[in-house]
């Protein structure tokens, strides 16, 4: 019956389309993670890191640092990502890394939060600019989403990693 509802209502369509799916994909790979670990299932784990390691191959340019918002374009026809895609894809490294404690996934989900950091960090205003990159006019207009939370969390979850890790190996951090 969902379905059937679900037919009636217009599809994106275009760009719009490509990162709605995108954005679920980033979030199922998190989800996964999460599953594996709560269910205690390897097979959520497994399932979570290749779709972890599939996000970076599609979705970053580790030579150029940066985000795609959909499957990697070629640099014709490039776009930026926007501060949700950064946040979705650490945020399923980071899930991702909690389940298996791949140390790659975790040093790529640092790597990316400090290209975010540098695109979106505002220290005029403290904050993320959630408007980076889009036109003043339509600037503000952006639709609510939880991307300034997300960015929070994995910046919490970031930061405890590294102190366990540093706590570990008897080493100073200074963050």
């Amino acid at each position: 019956r969902a379905r059937e509802q679900r037919g009636h209502h217009p599809r994106p369509h275009g760009r719009r389309r490509a990162t709605v799916a995108t954005r679920r994909n980033k979030k199922k790979a998190g989800a996964l993670a999460r599953a594996g670990n709560a269910f205690d299932e390897p097979r959520y784990g497994e399932a979570a890191t290749r779709a972890a390691k599939a996000l970076i191959t599609r979705h970053y340019d580790a030579s150029r640092k940066v985000v795609y918002p959909t499957k990697r374009a070629a640099p014709a026809t490039f776009v930026e990502a926007s501060l949700p895609d950064y946040a979705l894809v650490v945020e399923a490294l980071v899930d991702t890394y909690e389940s298996s404690f791949d140390p790659a996934l975790f040093e790529r989900a640092i790597e990316i939060q400090r290209r975010q950091d540098a695109i979106f960090w505002n220290a005029a205003t403290s904050a993320y600019d959630v408007d980076h990159g889009v036109p003043a006019v339509v600037a503000g207009f952006a639709p609510a989403d939880d991307s300034l939370s997300v960015t929070g969390r994995n910046l919490v979850r970031l930061g405890a990693a590294l102190r366990n890790a540093a706590q570990s190996f008897g080493v100073a951090l200074d963050l």
